[in-house]
């Protein structure tokens, strides 16, 4: 129970504005001013507010992985195909991580698959880190790896 009492403290619409940010839904009810409810005449604000907290906020992004194989001072780039994004362009092998998967092993698995390299977890170096946004706008986490390979 809140209110605005003989000019002290804040409004409904001051504490929902308040807790807006912070909170999933809130609920608010204006409260009687019958005399018999406060035990005298009252003419000010009173209302109880019930506000839900937000669930926390989880980290939803796409994780893709991408590989700079090294051989010597050469790298890799591979001609992009069937993919339905970019494809013609040339790019160092990637892809995306499974659910549950480790990024190592999404690293190892697409060097499997799109290249035919198998990889061991500790050839695999991280080289950049990177949040960034999709063709789509959807957020993503881009892991860089490299990797020397003299087959």
């Amino acid at each position: 129970v809140e209110g605005v009492w003989g000019g002290a403290g804040l409004s409904a619409t001051a504490l929902t504005a308040l807790l807006s940010a912070h909170t999933e839904r809130i609920h608010h009810e204006d409260l009687a001013p019958d005399s018999r409810l406060w035990g005298r005449q009252v003419d000010d604000e009173r209302y109880a507010l019930i506000a839900r907290a937000m669930p926390p906020h989880r980290h939803t992004e796409v994780v893709d992985v991408h590989l700079i194989l090294r051989r010597g001072p050469d790298v890799l780039l591979a001609r992009r195909a069937g993919t339905g994004y970019a494809d013609g362009l040339l790019h160092m092998p990637s892809g995306h991580a499974e659910d549950g998967e480790d990024v190592r092993e999404a690293m190892i698995r697409e060097a499997a698959e799109e290249i035919g390299v198998d990889l061991e977890p500790e050839e695999l170096r991280v080289a950049l880190v990177m949040q960034h946004r999709g063709p789509g706008g959807g957020a993503r986490m881009g892991w860089f790896f490299v990797a020397e390979h003299d087959p």
